[in-house]
């Protein structure tokens, strides 16, 4: 899983219950661009709690051509939609989490969002879509109703 915000992705290594998924943080848009799948042009920060079988074996997906399952999870803003759109063209399945867009979907919902002035994001643009089906159908619609976006932390 792809995580965009430091404190958020060293609180779920710290503390989730995720021991079937590989963490990497990806600040902004660095976890897209196309090296990240070769060894010789990678930089990603990745847990490597498990097992040295298991990073051998995360390592061997991660840089080959293969599509493997994967999930984002950034703010809820039109810059982490974006980011989720241009990480598909690098890993087609990759999917938002719905287990973290859930509970700030809710509080977006609930007025507990920010303005994009509020916290230096007015330059963002809406984009239209992500390729993601609950990105499209439940995320982007929440940030166009409300025209107000949270963030991770």
């Amino acid at each position: 899983m792809f995580i965009e915000n430091l404190v958020a992705f060293e609180r779920l290594k710290a503390g989730g219950n995720l021991s079937d998924m590989a963490l990497i943080f990806s600040s902004g848009f660095r976890g897209t661009a196309g090296r990240l799948r070769r060894a010789n042009g990678c930089s990603a920060y990745y847990s490597r709690a498990s097992s040295p079988t298991a990073v051998v074996a995360f390592e061997g997906m991660l840089f080959s051509a293969v599509d493997i399952p994967a999930y984002f999870w950034g703010d809820l803003d039109y810059a982490g939609m974006a980011i989720l759109a241009s990480l598909r063209t690098i890993f087609p399945s990759v999917q938002a989490w719905k287990p973290g867009y859930e509970p700030m979907l809710a509080r977006l919902k609930a007025g507990d969002g920010h303005s994009p002035g509020e916290s230096g994001k007015e330059r963002q643009r809406a984009i239209e879509a992500t390729g993601c089906t609950y990105a499209d159908e439940e995320l982007l619609p929440a940030l166009r109703a409300t025209g107000a976006f949270l963030d991770q932390e």
